[in-house]
């Protein structure tokens, strides 16, 4: 049954730690680098319930995940991800209809032991352009904190590749018929 409740993100404003020292072998364990367990935490908005979504431990093992679903979506393709971290697991299918996306969750770990009420609104509807910006939040946090991090790595076409994602996103969320 598809619900008209609520799907969002709130990426929250979390602060990279600057100082962080050391090498990086890719943007994901750059990412476990930038933020201190302490960040303030994004936060999935499905239906009713409120679920976080920790930078340093959540969002370093489904960033490949997140970046596959807006390149995907940007498409006008179906997609589904599978997350794949300890407090934020679970799978989610995106189809696309005009200029909105249906969403199907089946959420198996999250914070606060909330999968049975997250399972229980199992389809959602929400406008493409929300989708995009919701999920972009993230990653251009992201992006800010690596980027401003003195990490040493060789991860510059990376992160090019993930400021070109951002901007593509922002210019099909600017009227939905970009995608």
């Amino acid at each position: 049954m598809i619900h008209d409740f609520k799907f969002d993100i709130d990426p929250g404003k979390p602060v990279g730690i600057k100082e962080t020292m050391g090498s990086a072998s890719d943007v994901a364990d750059a990412i476990e680098l930038c933020f201190p367990l302490q960040a303030d935490d994004a936060e999935l908005i499905w239906g009713t319930e409120r679920v976080p979504i920790n930078y340093k431990y959540d969002v370093s093992v489904i960033y490949e995940d997140i970046v596959e679903l807006l390149q995907e979506c940007m498409k006008n393709k179906r997609v589904e991800v599978y997350f794949g971290s300890n407090t934020f697991s679970g799978s989610l299918s995106v189809t696309p209809f005009d200029d909105e996306f249906e969403l199907e969750g089946r959420w198996d770990s999250v914070s606060g032991n909330k999968e049975k009420q997250l399972n229980q609104i199992s389809v959602l509807k929400t406008k493409k352009s929300r989708f995009l910006r919701s999920w972009s939040g993230i990653l251009e946090n992201v992006l800010e904190a690596v980027g401003n991090s003195n990490l040493s790595f060789s991860l510059a076409t990376e992160l090019d590749e993930l400021r070109l994602l951002l901007e593509k996103s922002r210019t099909s969320e600017k009227g939905d018929g970009g995608i």
